[in-house]
Parts: structure tokens; sequence; C-alpha cells
């Protein structure tokens, strides 16, 4: 009698990715803004003053950024893992007993820290050290996955919340460290060879630009400019999700409006991260990328030319795509020209340049909008920026020697 196919030890792993970014950024981080009224209110300050949290929180997860990836790889990864997660979602259990507002940005900076270590990074390299096939289908479903538990959470914590908010940081903080920790504990491992196992698919000759030995070139600084450029500006494109709600009071729209408008950009980051995560298994990430960024360009010129609206809800469905391209796009761009010891540093320096561009574009927004007295102004802008993007990356496909315009692969050096 033949023996069941064993399932590969690949898939346990993503798993592991998907209860991580579900917890940290899905369960925690998505959850925050449904303690910003009762909190402020409970503890009698403005809503302003607490959310001031984030500022901290941001500052913390900058400064971490750059030591995260050396420390993965040098220290066991899952008991690392284990402890940061633990301490993450401590912080969250203990808000539940705090008083005053600066207790507060006191765990934010703990958890802006401790974040740089659980979101994106770790499963960025996890994926890319187990998966030769399927890697964009892992990258998606791990990204799709944070969206979803968000939703889910929103759902159903946020009357709750409302009227025992302490308790609700008992219950998120909880189920956080009980879905990751033994998860955690008893199944990651850094790489294949560590159970003497390989990838997940063919493995094929790795035949990206190696920065060790190519960031002096001309060709490589290129493609550095490109990736972080395009990082940037699609981070900057993300922070319109903010304002959907204010763009829709100052068409004369009800409140309604902008709430749909959110909710279906919330739609498209979730179906996105899955639909462009399972076309680059089949084509070239980037055919992938153009195809997406086009998407995201369309949906700022529709923005930008109509108040319909019909054209409004699929012009906010399409720019959903901004966060799915930041989340899955980006990480397997840049897996495409770092070898597997560097492809965690270039992820630390993306992200910290990502969260600058998103912070600053977030008042950028809000500053065309106060001189100009419209939206009109920064949808605009956005969709240079998105163009702007799509024009260096046909320009590095075609003047980077490196780089096979018809084949998609590099060349080697």
């Amino acid at each position: 009698m033949c023996g069941k196919r064993k399932i590969h030890y690949a898939w346990k792993i993503l798993m592991v990715c998907c209860l991580l970014q579900g917890a940290t950024l899905g369960l925690v981080q998505n959850s925050r803004g449904l303690f910003f009224a009762p909190v402020s209110e409970s503890i009698c300050c403005t809503v302003t003053q607490f959310t001031a949290q984030q500022i901290f929180f941001s500052v913390a997860n900058i400064i971490t950024l750059p030591f995260v990836d050396r420390i993965l790889r040098r220290n066991q990864m899952p008991w690392i893992l284990c402890v940061i997660m633990t301490i993450f979602s401590g912080a969250t259990v203990l808000m539940g007993t705090f008083k005053s507002v600066y207790q507060w940005y006191v765990a934010a900076v703990i958890q802006g820290a401790a974040s740089s270590f659980l979101i994106l990074i770790p499963t960025a390299i996890l994926i890319e050290q187990w998966f030769e096939e399927y890697r964009g289908l892992a990258m998606g479903v791990s990204a799709m996955s944070a969206g979803l538990t968000g939703v889910v959470t929103n759902l159903f914590m946020s009357d709750f919340v409302m009227n025992h908010w302490r308790i609700g940081y008992f219950i998120l903080g909880g189920i956080a460290f009980v879905i990751t920790v033994p998860a955690m504990a008893v199944v990651v491992e850094f790489s294949p060879e560590t159970k003497g196992m390989r990838p997940y698919g063919k493995k094929k000759q790795d035949e990206r630009i190696v920065l060790k030995k190519a960031e002096y070139t001309p060709s490589f600084v290129m493609i550095n400019v490109l990736l972080f450029f395009c990082a940037s500006a699609v981070a900057v494109a993300s922070a319109f999700l903010q304002h959907f709600p204010n763009y829709a009071i100052s068409v004369g729209a009800a409140v309604s409006v902008g709430a749909m408008m959110t909710s279906l950009a919330m739609i498209g980051n979730t179906i996105g991260k899955l639909f462009m995560g399972v076309l680059t298994d089949r084509y070239e990430v980037w055919k992938v990328s153009f195809i997406g960024l086009s998407l995201i360009a369309i949906s700022f010129l529709l923005l930008f030319m109509s108040n319909n609206r019909i054209v409004i809800y699929f012009a906010a469905l399409m720019n959903g795509l901004t966060l799915a391209f930041s989340t899955v796009m980006m990480p397997l761009l840049f897996s495409e020209f770092y070898e597997e010891v560097q492809y965690g540093k270039a992820l630390s320096r993306m992200m910290i340049f990502t969260n600058l561009s998103s912070a600053l574009g977030a008042n950028g927004i809000s500053v065309i909008c106060d001189i100009s007295g419209t939206y009109q102004g920064a949808f605009g802008a956005g969709f240079l920026l998105v163009i702007i993007s799509i024009g260096l990356l046909l320009l590095v496909m075609k003047k980077n020697p490196n780089y096979s315009v018809n084949s998609g692969k590099n060349n080697g050096q």
C-alpha cells in the first residue's frame, strides 16, 4: 500500500507567516482605531493627544529597522521571534491597565521597535528561503491574512471595545500571543538546509545581481534608485486611503460615501494581494508590476477627472492596490536583484523609506488640499508619482545590461 504524499514543510512555514501577519497587523495594528474614542474619553485627553502615540511608534520602528536582518540571521530566529512577539502582545495587554496617555507613548515605543522584527521582513525572508515555486502565492496569502483578520476583528470587536476597552486590550493581546508564539517555537526554521531539505519547487540557478559585487556599478545604482523611489511613491499613494472620508465631504457627498470608498479600497487591497501574488508565479514580476502600477495610475486619473459616484467607487476599489503593491510586489521586486544574505537588509532599508514617505505623504496631501481647497491637485500629484515609477521601471529594463526585456531574467554578472 502506497503511503500518502507528505506535505512539504514550506506550507507549514507559510501557515505560521499567516498567523504572524494576522496577529500583528490584522489583530493589533489594524484595530488601533477602535480604541481612539473610548480611551481618550475615559482618560480625559483629546483624540489628537492619544493618536500621537503613532509618532513614537513610527520613530522607534525606523530606528530599529537597520538592525533587524542582522539580528534575525545571526541568532536563532524562532526564539528571537517568540521573545519579541511576547513583548509586543504583552504591551497590548498592559494597555488595558493604563490610566495616562504618556503610558501609551512608552508602550508605542516598545511596540514600534518590536514590530520591526515582526511585520513583513521575517515573513518575506522565510518565504524567500522556503519557496522557489509559488513564492508569489505565498506572499499574497500571508499578506492577505492581515487584511482578513483586520476585517473580522473590527467587525466583531467594534461595539465591545466602545464599552469595555480595557478588556478589549486583554483579549487582543492574549489572542495575538496564543496563536503565534507556540506555533513559531515549534514550526519556524530559518532555512530548509537546517532540516536537511530543499525549498519547495525546483531549485533554479540564482541569477540575481549580488549587492556585494555590484553595488558601485551604474546599472545597480539605477536599480536601487528605481526600487526605492517606486517603494516610496507607492507608500505616498497609499496615504490617500486615509483621506477618502474627507474627500467625500469636500465634494458635497454624504459621510457614508467616504466610508464606502474606504471599504472598497480595503476589498481591493485584500483581493489585490492574492491576485498579484498568483500572477507573479505565472508571469515575470516586472510584467505584473506594470499591471499593478497601471491600475493604480488609472484610479488616480479617475479620481482627478470625475465626481460621479459609480466612477469614484470603482477608482477607490483599484486604489486599494497601493497597499497590496507595497506588501506583496515590492518584496518580490527586491528578491529579483538581491541575494539571500542581502535581501533582509534591502527590505529594512525599503521599510525605512516607505514609513517616512507614508508619513510625509499623509501630511503633504493635507497641505495640498488646504492650499487649493480641493483634492484634485493631490490626486493629480499621485497620478504623476505613479507614472514616474512606471517610466523608471521601463528605463531600467531597457538600459540595464544585466536584464533581458524579453526573458524577464537577469543575465548575471
